[in-house]
């Protein structure tokens, strides 16, 4: 899609938040980064991600304003972990292939359903005006993900991990024991403050199956793509779920339910590319954290400049390599 074509669906009241956002990146490279981020930075942020989970609440509210007369769901007896790689994994970059193969190996017991273009159809059947505005360029394949993600726990619930996820424990049974899961940080990380707060990852999350929280989510982006071709921010779903959780006693209440868990999940993406230290590794793979969120954008390596092993370098080792 066009960037003249996103500009003028983009919702006027929010240009003026979204600028100054931009602003306070600027000032934070050239002034002292704590003093602007934490005065200017940090409150611009989190005043638009209020007003762009109002706006969607405004869109949708006659979905999110029946949202806690409806079902939760109920638990399946094994449910499902779903991936997605469009294009199919045996054409799936190696960093994609090395955490499905994670993912594999820490199952535990629960059945991994890998969803390609090919076969979404034979799983959920997505609006027609999806699949036209898909095939036609206007819908964007992030999009597109979103979309079927929340199609798919809405109708079999079960756990939901992005391609770009590391696994390294067995995922443990509480995980599906919720009626929602996610990694959930506490609200005062900053880390995460240009979302509407760090309670859930769209990375990774999981719901029982026909429950309220996907159909009520899966219908504000159906409802939302019938009329438009773009969404304000690329972390749509993020504020989808933040007027729900805005609207919902029903949904808060879930949320509440889940522990802390995973405060490292971005960690070893950031140390990715460094060289190698075992003890780091080991200590980090020891930790009660089960994913670990990476990146197919970012250039990896499986060597540092002189040649030493990699964090990248020894994961694929671990996970690709034949003689294991």
């Amino acid at each position: 899609m066009k960037l003249s074509e996103r500009i003028k669906e983009y919702p006027r009241h929010l240009i003026v938040p979204a600028v100054w956002c931009g602003i306070t990146d600027v000032l934070s490279l050239n002034s002292d980064k704590n003093i602007v981020h934490k005065r200017l930075r940090v409150p611009a942020y989190r005043r638009y991600c209020q007003m762009l989970s109002d706006w969607v609440y405004e869109q949708h509210r006659n979905l999110f304003d029946k949202a806690d007369t409806l079902s939760l769901g109920s638990p399946d007896e094994n449910p499902p972990i779903w991936i997605m790689w469009l294009q199919g994994m045996d054409k799936a970059p190696e960093l994609v292939r090395m955490c499905y193969e994670s993912v594999k190996r820490h199952a535990n017991g629960h059945p991994i359903r890998i969803i390609t273009e090919e076969n979404i159809s034979s799983y959920v059947e997505l609006p027609s005006w999806i699949w036209d505005k898909y095939s036609n360029g206007i819908l964007s394949r992030t999009n597109f993900s979103d979309i079927t993600r929340l199609a798919l726990l809405a109708e079999y619930g079960g756990l939901w991990i992005d391609s770009t996820v590391f696994v390294n424990k067995n995922i443990d049974e509480e995980v599906f024991s919720f009626p929602f899961f996610s990694t959930r940080r506490l609200p005062e990380d900053d880390v995460f403050y240009r979302y509407p707060k760090p309670e859930w990852a769209v990375f990774i999350f999981g719901v029982w199956k026909d429950s309220f929280i996907m159909k009520t989510c899966r219908d504000a982006l159906y409802e939302h793509f019938r009329e438009h071709n773009s969404f304000p921010t690329y972390f749509m779903i993020d504020y989808v779920f933040a007027a729900l959780r805005d609207h919902s006693r029903k949904f808060r209440e879930c949320i509440e339910m889940v522990p802390v868990n995973n405060l490292r999940v971005t960690h070893l993406m950031r140390i990715i590319n460094d060289e190698y230290n075992p003890d780091v590794f080991d200590d980090y793979l020891n930790d009660k954290d089960y994913f670990a969120k990476l990146s197919n954008r970012k250039k990896v390596q499986k060597t540092t400049a002189s040649g030493n092993l990699t964090y990248y370098g020894e994961l694929c080792r671990r996970m690709l390599s034949t003689d294991e």
